[in-house]
């Protein structure tokens, strides 16, 4: 079953990064002409600034989200009672939340380092 799920990600996958490509090859053979921003009303805004915005919106939504899954853990962990089970539990979903944060921390740290290097 995994190896099935495997397979269709990746044909998924493929196909999404090869359609630009099928679009303007259809562009080329069938001479559809496709249309520019001015004649749909779109935004003839770069992608680059929406991609930004929007990726600094989901490191800031999964940084809040990991911070607030470190304050839970903290209220687990104050909460146990001196239970082994849950100290463990609670000292491991910290660490994860640890880890989390760190990531994020990177991540926004090479996000900003990136807009920096393309402006």
């Amino acid at each position: 079953m995994l190896q099935k799920n495997k397979f269709w990600l990746a044909s998924f996958a493929i196909f999404i990064m090869t359609l630009p490509v099928m679009v303007w090859g259809a562009d080329a053979v069938t001479g559809i002409d496709i249309p520019t921003t001015a004649e749909t009303g779109l935004t003839s805004q770069l992608i680059y600034p929406i991609v930004d915005k929007f990726f600094s919106w989901l490191l800031s939504v999964i940084g809040i989200v990991a911070l607030i899954s470190f304050v839970i853990s903290g209220a687990i962990y104050i909460m146990s009672s001196g239970d082994d089970k849950t100290v463990e539990k609670a000292k491991n979903a910290m660490k994860n939340s640890i880890i989390g944060i760190i990531i994020v921390l990177g991540s926004f740290v090479i996000l900003q380092f990136i807009d920096t290097m393309l402006r």
